[in-house]
């Protein structure tokens, strides 16, 4: 298991080749990072689309609805086979002195535990899962507000509970300290652009940029130069995103 006070090279690769078994038994990683793909080509009917109120327009925004919503549960199942192979492995190992079987267990709690490589593939899980969730409820909204201007009712079916960005964007919020530890070197202090880049935005895109996580984030770029330097930008990046929306 990777030694997660191993200072990080600056390869992407060989992070990713040289990950826990946690994160690639099996397909699980090459599997993950398809899914990844497929819930971003996933998104972009959904930015195309024209949002009228056609009978055959229901129709189409119920399946690609319905097509992200699929990859969404396979998304999760990474997540969760991934939480039963850190339990088996800190409940064989002194990881976690004294866990217990019964013990809860989330994905923040066991991804800075096994390794960077680890960390960071959960990162990204995470921030894509933001991204697909957060733009399936904005479509579904802005598509249910045009329906209900020619019907007395919405005729799309409500979003399941766990279809929801705000989970993934705490979960961000909460470790993003963990990319700018001294040991952890240049690179993973870039790779937390896209991550905390993406839960920024979320935050500020719903009124929240006083909100606890969203300083919580802020700070933990201050915590390294490469990291006020990446933090100016990313405010830039954020203020223009939100301006356009």
């Amino acid at each position: 298991m990777t030694n997660t006070g191993e200072r990080i090279q600056p390869t992407c690769l060989r992070h990713l080749l040289t990950l826990p078994p946690i994160a690639c038994s099996a397909s699980m990683l090459p599997k993950l990072f398809q899914n990844m793909d497929l819930a971003c080509a996933a998104l972009l009917p959904l930015q195309a689309f024209n949002l009228t109120a056609q009978g055959h327009a229901v129709e189409q925004a119920a399946e690609l609805i319905a097509r992200c919503l699929t990859i969404g549960t396979m998304l999760c199942a990474w997540e969760l086979r991934a939480i039963d192979l850190c339990r088996v492995a800190e409940l064989s190992s002194e990881v976690i002195p004294h866990a217990r079987p019964s013990d809860p267990m989330l994905l923040s709690d066991v991804c800075t535990r096994h390794g960077n490589g680890f960390f960071f593939t959960c990162a990204q899980y995470w921030a894509i899962s933001l991204k697909a969730y957060s733009s399936v409820r904005l479509f579904h909204r802005r598509f249910t507000d045009a329906l209900l201007s020619c019907f007395a009712g919405s005729l799309l079916e409500d979003l399941p509970y766990w279809a929801n960005p705000e989970p993934h964007a705490l979960n961000i919020a909460q470790t993003a300290s963990h990319f700018f530890r001294p040991e952890a070197g240049l690179w993973a202090a870039q790779s937390a652009v896209f991550p905390v880049g993406a839960a920024l935005f979320y935050f500020a895109a719903t009124g929240r940029r006083e909100s606890e996580p969203f300083r919580t984030m802020t700070d933990a770029f201050a915590e390294s130069k490469t990291g006020q330097v990446m933090r100016d930008f990313l405010d830039k990046v954020v203020n223009v995103g939100v301006n356009r929306r």
